[in-house]
């Protein structure tokens, strides 16, 4: 929020201190280290790493709702949950697959408990409905993967980071 503030950008951004989650009401922020304030924290249970916070969790669909979101107006959601996209995808399917706003999003293989219970999950979450583009550090370097590339690579833990698009927004 002060970042926002500090850069002038109080008038197009808005925080939320909430978790998007796979259910409403309290749910547990992990961090990775001794305490909170960086990327790296998740609703995903990481053991005894780290530390516990309760904080308001609310669907997608809740967040929308409740904040009158006209989703003809969302051109992208990005979503870096540390691994929490595990638990929030698929609760989220019915209502982005509804909707199919272009989504970019990073994956976190290492912090899954079943691999490829999970590659299975984002796997149906994806395709046929998108068009899933693996973001390389230049645009000519990205890739449209299809289910068994996105596969393989979130199984090598690298290239975790992904466009997914209908290719029908801009």
């Amino acid at each position: 929020n002060e970042n926002i503030i500090a850069n002038g950008l109080h008038n197009n951004i808005a925080v939320w201190k909430i978790a998007i989650s796979d259910k409403n009401g309290q749910v547990l922020l992990n961090s990775m280290t001794s305490g909170f304030g960086h990327s790296e924290s998740s609703t995903l249970d990481r053991g005894k790493i780290g530390k516990t916070n309760e904080v308001l969790g609310v669907t997608i669909k809740s967040f929308m709702s409740l904040n009158a979101v006209d989703m003809k107006d969302v051109c992208l959601i990005k979503i870096d949950t540390e691994g929490s996209e595990l638990l929030f995808l698929p609760d989220a399917k019915e209502f982005i697959h509804k909707h199919k706003p272009n989504i970019y999003i990073s994956f976190h293989p290492a912090w899954y408990p079943d691999l490829e219970k999970a590659i299975d999950t984002f796997v149906d979450f994806i395709f046929p409905t998108y068009i899933c583009i693996r973001m390389a550090s230049s645009i000519d370097n990205s890739t449209i993967m299809s289910r068994e590339n996105f596969a393989d690579a979130l199984r090598s833990k690298h290239n975790h980071s992904f466009l997914l698009t209908t290719g029908e927004k801009p």
